[in-house]
């Protein structure tokens, strides 16, 4: 029994602990379909880039299809063809891939931007300015998301900055509240630094520690003596706001 203990302690001295990372990164390459749906991905997304340099088309300025053959086929000069204004197929493809992609990733940096820093200093602080950050936060989830930007794009035109900008400023209140739970849960961020502060008095000044600790018993010897006082107005089981309070 005593050999059998032994050479499992042996074989686990004897391995080493592979990073999480690592672990999914060896399933993720295991799975083929995956894999191969990554690289067409990413092929993907460097043609919607690329293929606008090494193959450039006339994608915006419509005064120039006037002579441009209208609904051709595929040819040597069009590749998939031209649309019923003009414009090459192919082109159109690319360049909607380009811009929309440009959008939607400047507007995401801007939207995980702002949402992590309210989100961050909404949990971490806590107390009044948690509780004002969050009502407002609820104020402004309480708009319409599709009629704000409508709205906002009338009034002040389809410029491609304002749009990002605007998709990017309105799009990070969901973010925020999933950033705030994230720190203010009982795992969070604000936890972790308490427990890092104390590990650090502990480890440099433990007088000021007991002190802490002393502090904490009193109060929570205090509050015990003021909830006992407050149950003294009615006994169970009639029920009252003191008894019910405990």
């Amino acid at each position: 029994m005593s050999a059998v203990v032994d050479g499992m302690a042996a074989d686990v001295a004897h391995d080493k602990l592979v990073p999480m990372w690592r672990q999914r990164l060896r399933i993720f390459l295991s799975n083929k379909l995956a894999f191969a749906s990554s690289i067409y991905l990413i092929l993907l997304l460097l043609a919607c880039f690329l293929v606008p340099i090494f193959h450039p088309t006339n994608q915006t300025n419509q005064a120039l299809t006037f002579n441009a053959p209208w609904n051709q086929p595929p040819s040597w000069h069009h590749w998939l063809g031209t649309d019923s204004q003009g414009f090459d197929e192919m082109g159109r493809i690319f360049f909607g891939g380009e811009y929309s992609l440009t959008l939607g990733v400047l507007a995401g940096f801007i939207t995980i931007v702002v949402g992590t820093i309210y989100g961050m200093v909404s949990g971490f602080f806590g107390g009044i300015a948690d509780t004002l950050m969050m009502r407002l936060l609820d104020a402004f989830l309480s708009i319409p998301y599709l009629f704000l930007l409508i709205t906002l794009i009338t009034v002040f035109g389809r410029s491609t900055t304002f749009l990002i900008v605007i998709i990017g400023l309105t799009g990070w209140w969901g973010n925020a509240r999933i950033i705030r739970s994230s720190v203010d849960s009982p795992s969070g961020l604000r936890r972790r630094f308490q427990i890092h502060g104390f590990e650090w008095l502990a480890r440099h000044s433990p007088s000021r520690l007991s002190q802490l600790d002393l502090q904490h018993r009193h109060g929570r010897h205090v509050l015990g003596r003021r909830r006992h006082l407050v149950s003294l107005g009615t006994w169970l089981p009639r029920p009252g706001y003191p008894n019910t309070s405990n």
